[in-house]
């Protein structure tokens, strides 16, 4: 098994094909964006050390230029090489794995890391990477693929019973077997007390969301657009929420922890 760090490190068009823009979860992308730079210019104060761990294009860091010092953080250069160069030159740029950061304990005043630990082969190191490098009254904002979201169950059902027929659908649901994870709730909480973290709220979001299978669209991005405000009021009920495609975690580093 390759894994999925290799994969995403080595993987030289994998900016062609991941832009969150075109994604079919870009409303949902955007969604964790603006939560996360309101809860951020909210709890840290100007001049702030922020870490956009596993950046990507630095969508997110870039909105936080104005008012933060920023690093972008990303092992795979050919995302690098996207960031566009009027962001790149107000950021600071570092090529690593979110299982091995180049940064001293303690030296971020905030984490944000979005659309990663799905691919992340060794969460709990990573995850202790990212508590080693958070400052004790720092927080992290962090996002997971919901085990149980209602559109990945409805999606592993048909790969399944595609593989059954297909060699190409057993190979695809092979590879998506190694570079997606996706977790519980208990999952996450147990994850994170392991490497002191707490985590100090959460939130579902995504119950119904724009989504294609095996190529063709299910929910169209105009569809989806046209009806949001109903689609967004699903999140919010307590016997649905729980099916959402994401779990969004604010965390903290637990008292008497460095």
């Amino acid at each position: 098994m390759r894994g999925a760090k290799a994969y995403f490190r080595d993987c030289k068009d994998i900016a062609q094909w991941w832009r969150a823009e075109r994604s079919h979860a870009r409303h949902q992308f955007e969604q964790g964006l603006l939560a996360s730079e309101s809860i951020l210019r909210q709890r840290v104060g100007v001049g702030a050390l922020i870490l956009d761990a596993a950046c990507g294009r630095a969508r997110c860091a870039a909105r936080l230029c104005d008012g933060y010092e920023t690093v972008a953080a990303d092992v795979s250069a050919a995302m690098l090489r996207e960031i566009p160069e009027d962001v790149r030159q107000r950021l600071h740029v570092v090529r690593c794995e979110l299982e091995n950061l180049p940064f001293c304990d303690s030296c971020f005043d905030a984490i944000i890391c979005l659309e990663a630990m799905v691919h992340i082969d060794d969460l709990r190191t990573a995850l202790s990477e990212l508590a080693r490098v958070l400052k004790s009254d720092g927080i992290l904002i962090v996002d997971f693929d919901n085990r149980y979201g209602m559109l990945r169950l409805l999606k592993d059902v048909l790969r399944t019973f595609a593989a059954i027929f297909s060699e190409s659908h057993r190979e695809i649901r092979s590879a998506r077997t190694q570079i997606f994870r996706p977790l519980s709730l208990s999952q996450v909480r147990r994850l994170l007390l392991q490497v002191g973290l707490v985590m100090e709220s959460y939130s579902f979001v995504g119950t119904v969301m724009p989504v294609s299978i095996f190529g063709r669209t299910v929910v169209s991005v105009e569809t989806f657009t046209t009806m949001r405000r109903w689609f967004e009021m699903l999140d919010r009920l307590p016997v649905l929420r729980r099916l959402a495609t994401y779990i969004y975690v604010v965390v903290r580093k637990r008292q008497g922890d460095n």
